[in-house]
């Protein structure tokens, strides 16, 4: 009894069973429920819900904007009508902005954005690039450069607008692509001007291509514009064309490549271009670029100068500078098809003409048709090294200059020659020597100098040079003048040439004198002259010196309007040499000698003929002209006696002539026996 007894207590005394797990899995169940119904409710509010979190990020970071939320995705979010700024004046509007997201285990990525019918506004200023409240999606203080986002993009339809310190630039965009990698666009830029370094640009416009090639822009295509106006340089540039090929630095500041570029006409103070065309390589900045410059043609004109076709080569760099510009460049420039001015070279004929039957007439003659001739058709070619620093100064160095007429004139440099800007125009900086010769020309080499304001200076040195039996040398003339002014000049030169029915030899003269408004004038003061010999008409000498002097105050030399005068005095004058073939020595005291007039000497003694047989004369006046084949005068106060004939002539006066050899007088005289027994009584002859 005892044990069913304890048995039903225990059976009556177990616990029943807990049954916590049914509640528990009833309350997982239910938390699951209520979340799955969040996430419903969630993803049904999700417009909602991005709004407050996008409109919390605005209001965080200050930035105005309006927008509404198309679509929010695990993937692909869309936003349309997106006003980013003063919606007056908005930095940013975008019709459509689709932007796509990667989850991963750091969160969401972005990856691609595609926008449609964006316009944005911009400035630069102090050299960043600020696009007003989109700045302030940027850390302020973060001093790390512009970084292309590793993102894909899409644009169309895009327009920018960059106010800058030297104009309003206009953009449109249409490209997609990696922007770190390889994105293309089809870039328009726009801007109605462009103003810097003194400079003014309208109208410029380009079309083409915007390539990123690992985040460094890549610039393909025309840039042009109305004009280029340097105001501070003088410089125009009429239809100016850049076709571009310029990779830029990831900070735009920075730049490589090449620009092939043409122009209608470049116009600079004394010097225009005509079509000129080339290209320009350039690598560098705003403060310094290295360039290559490569001027495949243009015409030039530069009064009285054109040049049908000029080619440049050159290396150098330019560079910006607190607004300021300067330049420097080396290289080479040809030209071909050159030609002066008709006239500027004219009047060598003229001259030629002038001096005909004077020692130089010859030269002159020979050298006329090809001066004259000379700038008609040239080509040549000139290294030179040129410069422009901040300040403003401007200066070059011509290393070599060669210039080959069609005519057969050749000029070219010796050393180097250096020109400089100043107040009052450009100067030489350093002498210059050039070299002139070539058919028919002698070798003319004239060193010139520039001294204050428009003075210049040099001398001229003429190698030995002949023609038709005259010949000139000379070892040096310097000279002194202005352009448009008067030049003197004093030296020393040999000379042979043709004289008014003669020739003169060996003639050793100075060479002092001016010239000035188109008159040449010689010898304004005594000049002590040598002749190794002179032949006027029947009449020969010797060579000696003589000592020249003006006549009447005015120079002995002057050619003027196609007239020539020479006139000069001779104080104590000597001379020994034939008269035909007879030999005859001459003095006087003075004898003055024109070209118009012949001669008139004065205290006349002169001895003709052979010791056996000599003609004595003495003179009190004596008159002569020089003809072609004879010379022929008057004379006052003859008296002397004729070779061998045994009487004695005084008192002469009248006519005289010498010719084949025979003297011969037409003029009264008194004659006298020789002997000292008088044979007949003294007696006068008539005319």
């Amino acid at each position: 009894m005892q044990d069913a007894a304890n048995d039903a207590l225990m059976v009556e005394t177990e616990p029943e069973p807990f049954r916590g797990r049914r509640w528990k899995r009833r309350i997982f169940a239910g938390v699951t429920v209520l979340f799955v119904v969040l996430l419903l409710v969630a993803w049904w509010q999700r417009n909602s819900i991005a709004d407050r979190f996008v409109q919390n990020e605005l209001e965080a970071r200050g930035v105005r904007a309006t927008y509404k939320i198309d679509q929010v995705g695990f993937r692909t979010q869309r936003i349309r009508n997106l006003v980013i700024g003063d919606p007056a004046h908005p930095d940013l509007v975008a019709k459509l902005v689709e932007v796509d997201v990667a989850l991963n285990f750091t969160g969401a990525v972005l990856r691609d954005v595609r926008a449609d019918g964006v316009k944005m506004r911009g400035r630069f200023v102090d050299g960043k690039l600020s696009f007003g409240e989109l700045d302030k999606f940027s850390d302020p203080d973060s001093k790390e450069p512009f970084k292309w986002p590793d993102i894909g993009l899409i644009v169309k339809n895009v327009q920018v607008r960059i106010d800058t310190p030297w104009g309003v630039i206009g953009a449109g965009l249409n490209g997609k692509g990696l922007l770190r990698n390889q994105f293309a666009a089809n870039l328009s830029l726009r801007s109605p001007g462009l103003a810097a370094a003194g400079c003014v640009v309208p109208a410029v416009k380009f079309d083409g291509k915007l390539l990123l090639e690992w985040r460094r822009p890549h610039q393909i295509g025309p840039l042009t514009a109305k004009r280029v106006d340097c105001n501070d340089l003088r410089l125009a540039v009429a239809s100016p064309q850049l076709d571009a090929d310029i990779r830029l630095s990831e900070r735009f500041n920075k730049w490589v490549g090449d620009l092939g570029f043409s122009a209608q006409k470049v116009d600079y103070p004394g010097l225009a271009l005509g079509q000129p065309a080339g290209k320009l390589s350039v690598d560098g900045g705003l403060n310094r670029t290295n360039f290559t410059l490569a001027l495949d043609q243009a015409g030039l004109r530069s009064a009285p100068l054109t040049v049908g076709r000029i080619v440049l080569d050159a290396k150098g760099y330019a560079g910006l500078n607190d607004d300021k510009f300067a330049a420097s460049a080396r290289g080479d420039i040809s030209i071909t098809a050159g030609a002066l001015d008709r006239g500027t070279l004219g009047g060598f004929n003229d001259i030629a003409a002038q001096t005909k039957g004077t020692p130089v007439g010859p030269l002159l003659a020979r050298m006329a048709p090809v001066l004259e001739r000379a700038g008609d058709r040239f080509a040549g070619n000139i290294s030179f090294d040129a410069f422009r620093d901040f300040q403003g100064r401007m200066g070059a160095n011509i290393g070599s200059l060669a210039l080959n007429s069609s005519s057969g004139a050749r000029v070219t440099q010796q050393g180097a020659l250096s020109v400089q800007s100043s107040a009052d125009g450009w100067r030489l900086s350093s002498p210059a020597a050039l070299v002139l010769d070539g058919r028919d020309l002698p070798r003319a080499t004239i060193a010139l100098n520039q001294s204050f304001g428009n003075q210049w200076s040099g001398n001229l040195k003429v190698a030995p040079y002949s023609a038709s039996g005259a010949s000139l040398a000379v070892p040096a003339i310097a000279f002194k003048g202005r352009p448009g002014g008067t030049w003197a000049f004093n030296g020393q030169a040999k000379l042979s040439g043709p004289l008014p029915g003669g020739m003169v030899s060996g003639l050793n003269l100075p060479v002092s004198g001016r010239y000035t408004g188109g008159t040449f004038t010689l010898y304004d003061a005594c000049q002590n002259i040598r002749f190794d010999a002179l032949r006027v008409s029947s009449l020969n000498l010797r060579g000696q010196a003589l000592r020249l002097c003006p006549d009447a105050g005015q120079s002995m030399l002057t050619v003027r309007n196609g007239t020539t005068r020479f006139a000069t005095n001779v104080a104590h004058f000597a001379a020994q040499g034939r008269l035909g073939s007879s030999p005859i020595s001459a003095r006087s005291a003075n004898v003055r000698f024109t070209l118009s007039e012949g001669f008139t000497a004065r205290d006349v003694k002169v001895e003709l003929g052979r010791s056996d047989a000599r003609t004595d004369f003495a003179v009190a006046v004596l008159t002569g002209r020089f003809g072609a084949d004879a010379i022929s005068g008057t004379l006052e106060g003859g008296s002397g006696k004729i070779g061998n004939v045994p009487i004695l002539i005084d008192e002469a006066a009248g006519n005289w002539r010498y010719l084949k050899n025979i003297l011969t007088f037409d003029s009264s005289l008194k004659v006298l026996d020789a002997e000292q027994v008088d044979r007949f009584q003294p007696m006068r002859v008539p005319d």
